[in-house]
């Protein structure tokens, strides 16, 4: 079976804890698009 998280993904801490529920599957979209990771 494959597990994805779709939603609620703000921090690496939610992505821990997914993982250590083996979810290895993220869409975290709106997160990178609200974050500072791209320069302008």
């Amino acid at each position: 079976n494959i597990f994805i998280a779709e939603s609620g993904i703000k921090s690496i801490d939610d992505i821990n804890y997914l993982k250590l529920h083996n979810i290895n599957v993220f869409l975290i979209g709106e997160s990178l698009m609200r974050g500072n990771f791209f320069k302008k």
